[in-house]
């Protein structure tokens, strides 16, 4: 018997073994505290099946297995035995390849620490930027989906020089595109391609109108997703309307009441020297704030719009700007999108509608408008440290997200170590601002 055969009669005996737990299992006879045991161990499995999945074929492929088979490409042939899209074939097919190698991703992994799309995006970003692996573990491992593609992109982004940068978004250009269709349902759909500056202007022109979105849908108790109030957002910008909501008795459409267009807003982050041409290294901070890196020609044209606020290294110092009112100065609130560009809150990686919070002294107990006592949060987070007794601190220049204090149960305090006298936090600096329409 082969080493082959010897392992997959291992394999057989475990997967006989759960499937008889799954046969037997009955969430309902769990508490919740067990159910969340039982789904966290599930996931590591799903994690452990998903390393020897890409691991085996990555290694038949190379056998010529699919050739065999007479597939047309690799990921067609693993397609069809996994049931998945070809995108994801050729993603776990690449996942494979790097795993053949040693280091932090492939030990991740294997531990069962790493989801298959963390462990793509990781390998697909190290293969452009060898130097980028620990870091990038260490946001897969702590960090959600989002924040890790956000380094990805940065660190594919250090590894290019400028004129890469430039090259690119000029390829970029030359296939924008913007197309639409009707699907089945008779529903009308679009998807285009635009170019990093005409996407920020695009995404600052639609949240400047969600605002508006929100607040009224909100006077009219009629929240909705916030992709949907991102769909009227883009309606109401290119037409100056709501959404159409049905017909009159002509036959022509009606709609939703007119709406404004708010002024929109590009920030771009850059570092003083890149701008002033002092310092042409690969490792300054060039980017718009959920866009990403763009070269300096986009950072000196978007300078020319005056919409845009930059920020730098030098500049107003933020930390002077402080005010005892619940009104926000604008360079603060520029200097809390740049710090605090999703909610603070570990895990939650929203970053469209945040509300600003006076997390430390409480606007009530007369706490000031400064960055150190300042903080973005999601409205659901918002909700829960304002009404729910949840606690938000920093530690150790970490944010720290603590559930309401249980009441002791006898003369020992059983409070969760996190929870007891948080350290104060350091004053923050953040960064300095200058704005253009100042």
């Amino acid at each position: 018997m082969g080493a082959g055969a010897g392992m997959g009669a291992v394999l057989n005996e475990v997967i006989g073994e759960m499937e008889a737990f799954m046969s037997s299992l009955d969430p309902a006879c769990l508490s919740g505290a067990d159910a969340v045991v039982v789904m966290d161990r599930c996931t590591h499995l799903k994690r452990l099946a998903a390393t020897g999945e890409a691991r085996c074929a990555a290694r038949a492929a190379a056998a010529h297995q699919p050739e065999a088979a007479g597939a047309p490409t690799p990921a067609h042939w693993l397609a069809d035995r996994t049931g998945e899209s070809l995108g994801q074939s050729a993603g776990m097919l690449r996942l494979g390849e790097a795993l053949g190698e040693e280091g932090p991703m492939a030990e991740a992994c294997r531990d069962g620490q790493l989801s298959a799309p963390a462990a793509t995006l990781v390998a697909e970003t190290v293969q452009v930027n060898p130097g980028a692996e620990a870091e990038l573990v260490r946001v897969a491992r702590t960090g959600t989906l989002r924040q890790l593609k956000d380094q990805c992109a940065k660190a594919k982004a250090d590894a290019r020089s400028h004129e890469d940068r430039a090259s690119r978004e000029q390829r970029i250009h030359e296939e924008r595109h913007l197309r639409t269709w009707t699907d089945r349902d008779g529903a009308f759909c679009l998807t285009g391609r635009f170019t990093p500056l005409s996407g920020a202007q695009l995404s600052a022109a639609l949240d400047a109108q969600m605002e508006v979105v929100l607040a009224e849908a909100r006077r009219n108790g009629t929240p909705s997703s916030s992709d949907a109030h991102r769909a009227d957002a883009l309606l109401a910008s290119v037409t100056g309307r709501g959404p159409t909501i049905g017909t009159a008795t002509d036959g022509t459409a009606t709609g939703g009441p007119s709406r404004t267009r708010p002024p929109a807003q590009v920030v771009l982050r850059v570092d003083l020297a890149l701008l002033r041409g002092t310092d042409t290294s690969t490792g300054g901070v060039c980017e718009i704030p959920g866009v990403g890196p763009v070269s300096l020609d986009t950072a000196r044209a978007v300078l020319g719009d005056a919409l845009c606020t930059l920020v730098i290294t030098d500049g107003v110092d933020v930390t002077t700007v402080c005010t005892l009112g619940r009104s926000v100065p604008h360079a603060l609130k520029v200097a809390l999108m740049e710090r605090d560009r999703s909610c603070v809150v570990p895990g939650c990686d929203i970053t469209a509608n945040l509300e600003i919070d006076h997390w430390r002294i409480p606007f009530a107990e007369g706490g000031p408008a400064s960055l150190d006592n300042l903080a973005r949060l999601c409205w659901h987070h918002h909700q829960l440290k304002t009404h729910k007794g949840f606690t938000l601190d920093k530690q150790g220049g970490r944010w720290c997200w603590h559930p309401p204090k249980r009441p002791a149960t006898g003369p020992q305090d059983d409070r969760h170590p996190t929870e007891q006298e948080p350290t104060p936090p350091e004053p923050d600096t953040g960064p300095r601002l200058f704005s253009l329409d100042e």
